[in-house]
């Protein structure tokens, strides 16, 4: 038996004040008990009990054991009830993480209703556009675009992001807008992550032009801006222009033409006793993202986007290479 359960077999004889009591609540045999308490007593390397026909009587050592011992046991029942606490009900820190963009304007909004279903919870919430490490950065849930790479981490499908091409009215209206994606190669082509040779998704199948710019950056909230500056076409989501649409700032170009959906991940570690607030939020975003204007569910996903850990066609890499 570990130290533990020698100290909690000592407290049971001497708060029964017999061997055959303590073994009888123990499930064992007078004799058991008796070996046990001899380890113990070996193992703290001082007589603890003396034992007579009248019962138990304590030794001064035992006396100061037995009270540091009950203490020191209560307070470890106290640490376990709390930790399957933890495990079986939403309270606690939720650790989450996700790109600037997306988490600031979606993910954040999603946690703060998760949070208000579960006063007891609190919210850590960190926007970073480097993939994080889960173990090193203690994260619970972090939410990734694109492919996952990383075989050892549970990644729960949610769906994907649609792109659209959009320009602002006025660069439409000095430069001759595009009937056919091979015309594209004729325009500044803004974007943030992914490559020279774009695949286009098209009502003829799935399609690859060559594209350029003179403007590259690594922030998708710059590649929305210098379109609304008039400086090109961008390829963007549309959650990220949707409201610039509705107010006329930006307008589609070439409907129907654009990049495959980008697939997104619930991400976390794999744990066979998962805490519920992991699992409840999970199943929470995998609900909630559905509202993200231009989502789409993940049997919507095409097939010849890549799935987790499968790399996205190699070429000319756009610089950084990070996800739009």
């Amino acid at each position: 038996m570990d130290r533990f359960e020698l100290m909690s077999a000592f407290v049971r004889a001497v708060e029964k004040g017999s061997l055959t009591a303590a073994a009888k609540e123990l499930g064992t045999t007078q004799p058991t008990v008796s070996k046990w308490l001899a380890a113990l007593e070996k193992s703290v390397g001082a007589r603890l009990l003396l034992r007579n026909t009248q019962g138990l009587k304590l030794t001064e050592a035992g006396e100061r054991y037995f009270a540091a011992t009950k203490l020191l046991l209560g307070d470890l029942e106290r640490a376990e009830r709390d930790a399957r606490g933890l495990k079986d009900e939403i309270r606690g820190t939720l650790r989450l993480n996700a790109a600037v963009s997306l988490g600031e304007q979606f993910l954040c909004p999603i946690a703060l209703e998760f949070q208000a279903l579960h006063p007891g919870l609190k919210l850590h919430l960190t926007c970073d556009d480097r993939v994080v490490d889960l173990v090193r950065d203690r994260v619970d849930v972090a939410l990734r675009m694109g492919a996952v790479g990383n075989e050892s981490l549970v990644a729960k499908p949610l769906g994907g992001a649609k792109y659209m091409l959009v320009a602002s009215p006025a660069y439409l209206k000095r430069h001759k807008a595009p009937r056919t994606f091979e015309q594209l190669a004729e325009h500044n082509y803004l974007f943030y992550g992914g490559t020279w040779q774009e695949r286009l998704q098209t009502p003829e199948g799935l399609v690859t032009v060559t594209v350029s710019n003179d403007f590259q950056v690594n922030s998708v909230r710059a590649v929305r801006l210098a379109a609304l500056l008039d400086r090109g076409i961008a390829r963007v989501k549309r959650w990220l222009v949707d409201e610039d649409l509705e107010a006329g700032r930006l307008v589609e170009v070439l409907p129907g033409v654009a990049p495959p959906p980008e697939p997104c991940f619930a991400v976390y570690l794999p744990n066979p006793q998962q805490p519920a607030k992991v699992r409840a939020f999970a199943a929470f975003l995998q609900e909630r993202i559905k509202r993200v204007p231009g989502w789409v569910g993940p049997a919507e996903i095409p097939p010849f986007v890549p799935p987790a850990g499968v790399p996205w066609p190699t070429g000319d890499a756009f610089p950084d290479g990070g996800s739009a």
